[in-house]
């Protein structure tokens, strides 16, 4: 650009891209997260998605719940909230003597913690999630409409994700629920075998109770 003298060689990095966004070749998008008073600035090209903004935000991350959802071909639209799943460090497995009903009842009396790290720009809100690492067991690189492949929990998992705790779910959680209750099992690991032998050891989160 410079060398077709569309702007002048000492214009600064600001200068820069005051140009191209009021020129239209760049869109800014502040996302600001209110709870850790952070905000990010993203530009975007003509014809980026909501998809797009938000897989920026956590290149490592995949889409799960909802979102996964309408990339799975579930729904027909999608949502307006979308859940990105950051896989937290590994730990060492709890033994299975520390496993009991006591205390699983302990644990799941009280009610299911929030995520509280959401980013909003306009009418988008992203959902950061911060899920038992399973390296990225059931993820996969799925097509939207627009062409680009985002990480994205696959059929099986995302249904078994939308069952869990499908008495606090809203309705579209419990849309699914006579879905999974065949659902095979296609990989013998700790994930599904909890996901559905166990219904109340839970490896994702209820999306109507992470609703910012």
């Amino acid at each position: 650009m410079r060398k077709a003298k569309i702007y002048a060689r000492q214009a600064s990095y600001e200068d820069f891209l005051e140009f191209v966004i009021r020129r239209g070749h760049l869109t800014q998008a502040t996302l600001e997260a209110p709870h850790y008073d952070d905000t990010i600035l993203r530009f975007c090209k003509a014809g980026a998605t909501s998809l797009d903004l938000a897989a920026s935000l956590r290149p490592s991350a995949y889409f799960s719940h909802s979102t996964a959802a309408f990339l799975n071909g579930l729904t027909a639209s999608l949502p307006g909230a979308l859940f990105l799943n950051v896989e937290q460090s590994k730990k060492p497995k709890p033994s299975a003597s520390s496993l009991s009903q006591a205390s699983l009842d302990r644990a799941f009396s009280s009610n299911q913690r929030q995520s509280k790290l959401f980013y909003t720009y306009e009418t988008l809100t992203v959902t950061m999630l911060s899920g038992k690492n399973s390296e990225k067991l059931a993820v996969e690189p799925i097509a939207a409409p627009s062409g680009r492949s985002f990480s994205t929990t696959n059929l099986e998992r995302t249904l078994v994700e939308l069952r869990k705790r499908a008495h606090r779910c809203t309705s579209f959680c419990t849309s699914w629920t006579s879905l999974t209750m065949s659902i095979p099992t296609p990989k013998q690991s700790d994930f599904w075998v909890n996901a559905q032998a166990s219904p109340k050891l839970t490896y994702g989160h209820c999306e109507s109770e992470l609703h910012p």
